[in-house]
């Protein structure tokens, strides 16, 4: 038990560095992948396509059960969400959830929440990090930026069943 509580808290603490943008610059930017699985393309971050007609929740309950029908998340997920300081700093307040390791669902009241979120993975510059966007709703896999065991959880897979967006961030 005590194990697992220090490997939580060095995980925050390592994504929280990831987050802050606390790595070296000069990585790529994003990889953008439509959910369509075409060939990838170099895009940066702030020219993601958002207002395309891409799917919205209601509530976090709404999107973490359209996740769990695609990706089948756990039931009592052993780690907690990752709070993203940097949001909090600028006054945008998500409501998160875990849905398996290190596969994270955030969702906000608006789509200008989504996007401040979805930039600060973009700008943080270090490890790879893959997203899965919706208007008003991101699916974040940190378990690379981690170097936790992969997920397992195919997030082109979630991002075409739900009409969304998938984008590889930071990856060479």
């Amino acid at each position: 038990m005590g194990k697992l509580k220090y490997r939580n808290a060095a995980a925050a603490l390592a994504l929280g560095c990831l987050l802050s943008s606390c790595a070296a610059a000069g990585q790529p930017a994003a990889v953008q992948q439509p959910a369509t699985q075409q060939p990838a393309t170099q895009q940066p971050a702030a020219q993601q396509s958002v207002d395309q007609g891409l799917p919205e929740f209601g509530s976090l309950d709404d999107a973490l059960h359209a996740v769990d029908k695609v990706l089948g998340c756990e039931k009592k997920p052993t780690t907690d969400p990752i709070i993203n300081k940097a949001l909090d700093e600028k006054g945008i307040k998500a409501e998160s959830a875990v849905c398996s390791g290190h596969v994270q669902i955030d969702w906000f009241k608006d789509e200008a929440g989504r996007k401040a979120d979805y930039q600060v993975y973009a700008d943080a510059k270090t490890q790879p990090v893959s997203v899965v966007s919706g208007k008003n709703w991101l699916v974040v896999d940190t378990s690379e930026a981690l170097h936790a065991p992969a997920s397992g959880k195919d997030l082109q897979k979630l991002a075409k069943e739900l009409g969304a967006e998938y984008t590889a961030l930071n990856r060479p």
